[in-house]
């Protein structure tokens, strides 16, 4: 499929919304949100209705999840994850939580701090910026203010930018 037709073809996946779920589209990679009560039972059933609902969508389009890539992520506010039991069942696979996953090429983690992409990893923020920076650094010698300004813009706060609108949305 060309990229107007796939769109069209999987677009109509939001109906699978509703007042505890919203999707978050991107070329092919769907990220599902649900919302989370004090009953773990209620939460389990919830998350594995809507896997069903999602698995019976994508079987009556052709379509199918790619189960090594599929994770289970529950943030938490504060310390403690009262939820570190839920598991996804899809297709006979039990997928069990992780403490991050990688959305859109970035980390995002249970805790909310982010400390794995920003500080943390080998390809963390930090070291992303600072090789960057290192460049604009040996720019300056051949290139003016505006210059090394675009540059920076393109190389560095774009990627910032980036980063900032998707942690917004999870």
């Amino acid at each position: 499929l060309g990229p107007l037709l796939y769109i069209l073809y999987i677009n109509c996946r939001v109906v699978l919304e509703d007042e505890m779920c919203q999707l978050y589209l991107y070329a092919d990679d769907t990220n599902a949100r649900i919302t989370l009560t004090g009953d773990n039972g209620a939460n389990q059933e919830r998350i594995q209705k809507k896997a069903a609902e999602m698995q019976e969508y994508m079987d009556a389009h052709h379509l199918k999840f790619n189960s090594e890539k599929t994770q289970i992520l529950i943030k938490k506010k504060g310390i403690n994850n009262t939820h570190g039991d839920l598991t996804l069942t899809m297709k006979g696979k039990t997928i069990s939580q992780s403490e991050s996953v990688k959305v859109l090429g970035i980390v995002i983690g249970q805790d909310e701090k982010y400390e794995e992409y920003l500080v943390k990893g080998e390809k963390s923020m930090l070291n992303f910026i600072n090789k960057r920076l290192n460049m604009l650094k040996l720019l300056a010698k051949y290139a003016d203010f505006k210059t090394r300004k675009a540059l920076a813009e393109g190389l560095i706060l774009s990627k910032v930018g980036y980063c900032i609108s998707l942690w917004g949305t999870t």
